[in-house]
């Protein structure tokens, strides 16, 4: 006899991989897919984390959850690649197998009472609104420093960024970005805490994204051609066993997401280490 959890969360993890699935065949919309994508790799993440960390704060479950789908996707889709190929359909097939993990382990499994903390925060804000607004402040500056940065953009290769970019304004935009957020975190749910530190680590992360427009790190054009290639031909030989997890997540998502392989071949590794750097030191390790 199934237990009403583990019907709920296979009736909601279907419904999203078949979401996903309509995206793909029907529809082939960047934003749709993207979202359900997201969507779906979200609730895997909270739900894990949940039962691998059953007494920690909502956050540190979610972070915790979101390393160990992370781990999973990419070694189950370097596996994959490794043996036989990379499309779509090995690679939803990596989700199917994931979903199915996921339910197995996490039948017992409990989820925070997330709309009593989202109720609660939306009562923080309203009463410290000072703080909302310095937050909005802070977000202000980091997009406009984010489009400063992107129209500092060269073409050539260089060997550092940071020569392109006006130092001063740069590192004082994120002086008063990072102290406005920090502030009006004091004063909300500890969940916000993190965001001044993860902001700081985006933008240092992504001024070689946003300065190099082609690429940056070794060889960025042979690794996007071989991304590229993959991506339309399922693989390419020899594979090198060093770059099978990062050809084989790359291309998966661009797949899955219906995103540019470029975009996420750029992106991927600033928003993790920005994210996951940040989530582990600051908000799992002290606890």
């Amino acid at each position: 006899m199934l237990s009403r959890r583990i019907l709920y969360y296979t009736i909601i993890s279907g419904i999203l991989l078949f979401l996903l699935f309509l995206v793909h065949t029907v529809y082939h919309n960047r934003a749709l897919g993207a979202t359900a994508l997201a969507t779906l790799l979200i609730f895997w993440s909270l739900l894990f984390g949940a039962w691998l960390l059953p007494r920690y704060r909502p956050l540190a479950q979610f972070i915790a959850g979101a390393t160990a789908i992370g781990a999973l996707l990419m070694t189950i889709l370097a596996a994959t690649y490794w043996s036989y190929q990379i499309t779509w359909r090995e690679s939803f097939g990596a989700l199917i197998v994931i979903a199915l993990l996921v339910i197995a382990v996490t039948k017992n499994t409990t989820l925070p009472p997330y709309v009593y903390y989202v109720r609660r925060l939306g009562k923080q804000l309203a009463a410290h609104y000072l703080t909302v607004i310095g937050a909005t402040v802070a977000l202000v500056i980091t997009i406009l420093l984010f489009r400063h940065l992107y129209q500092q953009g060269i073409l050539d290769a260089e060997r550092t960024p940071w020569r392109f970019i006006d130092q001063p304004l740069f590192f004082t935009g994120i002086f008063l970005a990072g102290a406005l957020l920090s502030l009006a975190a004091r004063k909300q749910s500890p969940a916000l805490r993190p965001l001044h530190l993860i902001s700081y680590f985006a933008r240092f992360f992504g001024v070689g994204v946003l300065i190099f427009k082609v690429g940056y790190g070794f060889d960025p054009f042979v690794h996007r051609a071989t991304e590229e290639y993959i991506l339309a031909h399922g693989v390419i030989t020899p594979k090198p066993l060093w770059y099978v997890g990062q050809h084989a997540l790359v291309v998966a998502l661009a797949h899955l997401s219906n995103l540019p392989l470029a975009w996420i071949d750029k992106l991927l590794l600033p928003a993790s280490a920005s994210f996951f750097l940040i989530g582990w030191l600051y908000v799992i390790a002290p606890q």
